[in-house]
């Protein structure tokens, strides 16, 4: 989907009525959506809300700003089994993921200690094996690092990671460096 523009009630209320809309959006959850890819190029915060509670199964979120938005969402799509992220990353992550989540892939990602393993211990609360796939990832240089991550609070952060059992990760790296992994570990 890109540049998609989703019309006001005001532009679409001549055509179709709120009862119509909601009997639209009741028939679309009842439906197995698992076997649809959305790929988000250009879209607002309501495509989202539309996307609440369905069962799509891939989600290919172009930017962080993308990622932003859906955050609130991810954990109510049912039958989500990959989620794809691009774009820079900083802070700790807030994404609460579903149950069905099997894959992860970040692709052509910058992003903190701090956010890499706050995403991955909100994998390890998933009860099975989640693959997490980085290709072309950056952790960000340790000069940005400094500015916002303190060396004792990276120590905090190291020593919670070490505290969850990571065990159902499989991480599976692709064109990244020994730095861009293991200086979060």
């Amino acid at each position: 989907m890109a540049d998609v523009v989703l019309q006001s009630s005001e532009d679409t209320r001549a055509a179709d009525s709120h009862t119509n809309v909601c009997n639209l959006r009741s028939e679309m959850l009842s439906h197995d959506l698992s076997n649809i890819q959305i790929s988000v190029h250009n879209v607002s915060k309501k495509l989202f809300e539309i996307l609440r509670d369905t069962s799509i199964g891939v989600l290919n979120l172009q930017t962080a700003e993308y990622a932003s938005l859906a955050s609130e969402i991810l954990h109510t799509l049912s039958k989500l089994t990959k989620l794809y992220l691009w774009g820079t990353y900083t802070g700790q992550s807030d994404f609460k993921l579903p149950a069905s989540l099997q894959c992860i892939s970040l692709q052509k990602v910058e992003y903190s200690s701090e956010w890499l393993c706050s995403l991955w211990m909100s994998l390890s609360s998933l009860d099975h094996h989640v693959k997490c796939e980085l290709f072309d990832v950056v952790l960000q240089s340790s000069e940005e690092n400094r500015r916002h991550e303190s060396h004792t609070h990276l120590l905090d952060l190291r020593s919670e990671i070490l505290s969850h059992d990571l065990s159902n990760i499989n991480l599976f790296v692709n064109t990244g460096s020994k730095r861009t992994v293991c200086n979060v570990m």
